[in-house]
């Protein structure tokens, strides 16, 4: 490459609109542009099926692999679970901490983890957190806009605005502001791949009035 060359990756995540930032930037700089053209390319000159380089290129993690909290923050998982076995999401949640402990080992770098915790700070979750990374396991967390050992080891935070004191009577803003982060993540996931989970939705839906 020359010195007046250059090349700008843009990682693409979920719902951050990167190729459209992509096109601009291009546009605004005069730079040729490439998305899916880079693959149809490699296919042509390797004379490997353009499907294989797509199918690596847009191969996601196995969502979800295990959710982890606990207290108020284990409800708020137990309410992620629910909702994701409704589009056939595999996913575990143990409320006992020492089962959390054991799927955190066990974990996988294609699962993905949700944890889950306000303070960030929560002992024996920071400590999943830490068998989870060791495992290559991605992390999701949702906790408050702050930085905590949770959110240090977290691929991406989703966090969460509550004006509660960590030294509390109870979880209740931080509750509720959870929930609707998990409202959140499961909707996008739903609209991800809208036609198949209406078919699951319709799949699983259960027959209350049965004789």
């Amino acid at each position: 490459m020359k010195a007046n060359e250059y090349i700008i990756v843009i990682g693409r995540q979920f719902g951050a609109g990167g190729r459209e930032v992509g096109h601009a930037l291009a546009e605004r700089l005069s730079l040729p542009y490439y998305d899916k053209e880079l693959l149809r390319e490699a296919a042509r000159q390797s004379g490997i099926r353009e499907e294989v380089f797509r199918n690596a290129d847009e191969s996601r993690p196995s969502f979800l692999g295990s959710l982890f909290g606990l207290g108020a923050s284990q409800l708020v998982a137990k309410d992620a679970y629910l909702k994701f076995l409704r589009i056939d999401k595999p996913c575990s949640c143990c409320e006992d901490i020492h089962s959390q402990y054991v799927i955190a080992r066990n974990s996988k770098p294609n699962d993905v983890a949700i944890v889950i915790s306000y303070s960030g700070r929560t002992e024996e979750i920071v400590r999943c957190a830490e068998y989870l990374k060791a495992q290559g396991t991605p992390i999701i967390a949702i906790t408050r806009f702050e930085l905590s050992p949770i959110s240090r080891m977290a691929a991406c935070c989703l966090n969460v605005m509550a004006s509660e004191e960590l030294y509390r009577s109870g979880a209740m803003s931080s509750r509720i502001a959870q929930l609707n982060m998990i409202d959140i993540l499961y909707t996008a996931c739903i609209n991800r791949n809208i036609s198949q989970n209406v078919r699951m939705f319709s799949h699983n839906r259960l027959d209350t009035e049965r004789a």
